[in-house]
């Protein structure tokens, strides 16, 4: 409990205490996450056509073995209605492709954030205006897919633009990685490729 305290209070004592450039850096949105809303609004409906056509395919409803490509352009449309990391109050949680790996990032407030990690006693020894500010947080890495299960192995964390050693961020949310970064994927799902601006399903011929 008193790790938890010690790096939520850590957000704060960063920004108020490390120079304008670092608080800067902390409050700063992210560059891959866009300033207006989806530019395409049929973008989310193809969305749900791929994943529709994975699940056709697990189910043996579809003969299709080509790869499912899904533009994160796509994904972002379609994460903006379905999903909200409930977990951890981050909404809108947003994706982005390219070299290999996949990068995911939210947008949360300081209150929440506060709340979230077990460091409520702080909450009452701050002003309004800087739990009211909001933050994005975002984890960058590779994906794997095993057994039915994609999970994304974290090499680099963020607060806003500023790297964090991966381990801080987790002990900031006060969550085990694999809670949020792993999730259930159809069996016919053989692996899944990141490519700059796309996400490539390859699946196994005959369904799961």
């Amino acid at each position: 409990m008193g790790w938890s305290r010690l790096v939520a209070g850590g957000l704060i004592l960063l920004a108020g205490l490390g120079g304008a450039a670092l608080g800067v850096r902390l409050f700063a949105r992210p560059d891959f996450v866009p300033t207006g809303g989806p530019s395409d609004p049929g973008a989310g409906f193809r969305a749900q056509q791929s994943l529709g056509e994975i699940l056709l395919r697990q189910g043996g409803a579809s003969r299709r073995v080509d790869p499912v490509v899904l533009e994160t352009t796509e994904l972002n449309a379609f994460l903006s209605r379905h999903l909200e990391s409930r977990r951890l109050g981050l909404r809108p949680v947003v994706v982005r492709g390219g070299d290999g790996q996949l990068e995911i990032g939210g947008r949360t407030s300081v209150r929440e954030l506060l709340s979230g990690s077990a460091g409520e006693s702080l909450i009452d020894l701050l002003p309004g205006a800087p739990l009211d500010a909001e933050v994005w947080l975002s984890v960058r890495g590779r994906l794997f897919v095993h057994d039915g299960q994609a999970e994304l192995a974290v090499e680099q964390a963020r607060v806003g633009r500023q790297p964090v050693p991966p381990g801080w961020l987790w002990g900031l949310l006060g969550v085990d990685p694999r809670e949020i970064l792993r999730w259930r994927v159809p069996r016919v799902v053989e692996r899944i490729e990141v490519q700059r601006g796309r996400v490539v399903v390859h699946t196994r011929p005959g369904g799961g």
